[in-house]
């Protein structure tokens, strides 16, 4: 009975609900915490996400800029290519004729 006196005592009743809630307080904290750091953990990979996701558009964007332009160079290096080999007939023909003429 004197145990019961005790703990019904309000100076001690006080303290002990004092720091139960304490506790729950802290533990409640702590889980919130964590919530928040997953929170922003979560915002900072999106972000991370979206500038890979950007960056690799740019690289696609440059990759097909560069196809374009050597489909574009191939065209002209066959051009070239035919021109090269009209010009050598013209030259073989001018030196065959500059040797008949010599003769």
């Amino acid at each position: 009975m004197d145990f019961l006196l005790k703990i019904l005592d309000p100076a001690i009743f006080g303290a002990a609900v004092a720091l139960i809630t304490s506790v729950i307080t802290y533990l409640a904290t702590k889980n919130s915490n964590k919530n928040t750091d997953r929170m922003q953990l979560s915002k900072d990979q999106y972000q991370l996400i979206s500038e890979l996701r950007l960056m690799m558009q740019e690289q696609r964007d440059e990759i097909d800029s560069l196809k374009e332009e050597i489909k574009q160079l191939q065209a002209v290096n066959i051009s070239l290519m035919v021109e090269n080999k009209e010009l050598q007939a013209k030259i073989t023909e001018l030196n065959s004729r500059l040797s008949k003429f010599d003769n």
